[in-house]
């Protein structure tokens, strides 16, 4: 068989004339072993054309790919084969794969530049698809209706083999990626020769988000495949690794505005006052510069404090509530506000950073809604929603007061590294609260109370959120 495809290589380099002489060699090797004796017929088969497809030669092993077709010389291929006609009308080097009565065939039709001969090739197609096609392969029909998923892919889902073969792909996807998978249907179906790449997030059994990376191909005319092929692969690892890449570089930019510009006002302010102190002597002057350091030494710490807190957790743990939220009580200055739990719960978390976060909370409800106020703690309660796995709504806890609670205008400004509406204040309390929140992976949302106060509601980032794709 090596020295057969020699042979027809050396055919397509030096022409029709060549090619007839060295037919019957080429037809010999292919189907005479070395000491003789007929080999089984089921390699390789060939067909020599001439100009207007009309058959010059055909060997054995083609004649036994098509039993019920007349291949001796003189016929007119297209007559009694015409599934191959687009190869041999293409007029350049083409591959298809056709369904003749019993096995698909896969030919490969190659055209001699001198006389217009050409010679086709054929071999026979797997009838498998788990050998034609790698792991983690789906095939849609052109509706998008899953046809085949490879037991790899159901191993990646932990779901039985045949369970998403009936299903439509755009029903087990994350329903933010389904516009841009009817796109690329589209796409594919309208353009066969294209591949379209896609990033989406699934579900397995048990509920675990993954993201897979997706490469489709138009292959409905080619058998046994007959539909848009999908290869996929995993990519929910390296997702994880790009958000905390890009959470990194975010917190980078905020540290280096905050540098540029929460920093030079209070500096600017010392060095205009110091100037003054050494021109007068005034005593004030000089105290103006001591308030401004002030300023920057608490402006730093804060600084440090954020860039502290904005890190992923590393270790966590099961921690009370309740108790977490008396120790931060205990270290700051409450006035005569008073503590209420509503509810002790466990929650998992970093202890230290955890109670930085009511500290920093308390703080905020001192100076906004006043200091005989009550603050309430309590935990969030999961909602059962009605999926197919009976996922729940995240659960969490809140820090709620009964102050005048949060303008609307505000609320999505008070995260925020630097703002603040006291004169006195550095705006980094609540930006310290956030970024404890999103080293967590809890999402943060601010609420009114029940007694009209502020309420910051902190619940468990779902995984898919965590995984969207870019």
């Amino acid at each position: 068989m090596r020295e057969s495809r020699r042979i027809r290589r050396v055919c397509v380099t030096m022409g029709a004339v060549a090619t007839t002489a060295l037919w019957c060699l080429s037809t010999a090797i292919a189907t005479t072993d070395r000491s003789g004796s007929a080999e089984q017929l089921d390699g390789d088969g060939y067909i020599l054309l001439d100009e207007t497809a009309t058959v010059l030669e055909a060997d054995p092993c083609a004649q036994r790919l098509f039993p019920a077709a007349e291949l001796t010389p003189g016929t007119e291929l297209p007559d009694v084969l015409p599934e191959i006609e687009p190869l041999v009308s293409e007029g350049r080097p083409v591959e298809r794969t056709i369904q003749p009565a019993d096995r698909p065939v896969r030919a490969t039709c190659e055209r001699f530049s001198s006389d217009g001969h050409q010679l086709l090739v054929l071999q026979p197609a797997p009838t498998d698809l788990l050998e034609v096609l790698p792991d983690h392969s789906l095939i849609l029909d052109s509706s998008g209706r899953i046809t085949f998923a490879d037991p790899t892919f159901a191993d990646e889902l932990d779901c039985p083999p045949g369970s998403l073969v009936g299903s439509q792909l755009e029903s087990e996807i994350h329903p933010e990626e389904v516009d841009e998978l009817r796109r690329i249907l589209t796409q594919l179906r309208a353009d066969p020769d294209t591949q379209q790449r896609i990033e989406f997030r699934i579900q397995t059994n048990t509920g675990e988000w993954r993201v897979l990376e997706a490469a489709g191909r138009n292959r409905l005319d080619e058998a046994p495949i007959d539909g848009l092929v999908f290869n996929c692969r995993d990519v929910t690892d390296r997702k994880q690794r790009e958000n905390i890449l890009r959470e990194q570089k975010q917190r980078l930019e905020r540290f280096a505005e905050i540098v540029s510009h929460d920093l030079r006002s209070p500096l600017q302010v010392a060095t205009g006052h110091l100037e003054r102190a050494a021109e007068t002597g005034n005593e004030a002057a000089f105290q103006k510069v001591r308030q401004a350091h002030d300023r920057i030494d608490t402006i730093i710490g804060d600084v440090l404090t954020l860039a502290r807190q904005g890190q992923n957790t590393q270790e966590t743990e099961p921690v009370s509530l309740a108790s977490i939220a008396h120790e931060a009580w205990a270290t700051v200055d409450t006035k005569e506000m008073s503590l209420a739990i509503r509810a002790d719960r466990e929650v998992e978390a970093d202890p230290d950073r955890l109670q930085q976060l009511f500290e920093n909370l308390f703080r905020n409800a001192v100076e906004h809604a006043g200091e005989d106020a009550t603050v309430t703690v309590g935990p969030v309660d999961p909602m059962h929603t009605s999926t197919r796995i009976g996922e729940q709504l995240p659960s969490g806890f809140y820090v709620a007061d009964d102050g005048p609670g949060i303008d609307d205008t505000h609320r999505t400004s008070v995260f925020d590294s630097g703002f603040t509406t006291e004169a006195d204040g550095t705006g980094f309390g609540l930006a310290i609260v956030a970024q404890i929140a999103e080293a967590h992976q809890w999402n943060v949302e601010i609420l009114d109370s029940r007694a009209g106060g502020a309420r910051f509601e902190f619940t468990e980032q779902p995984v898919d959120e965590r995984l969207k794709p870019n």
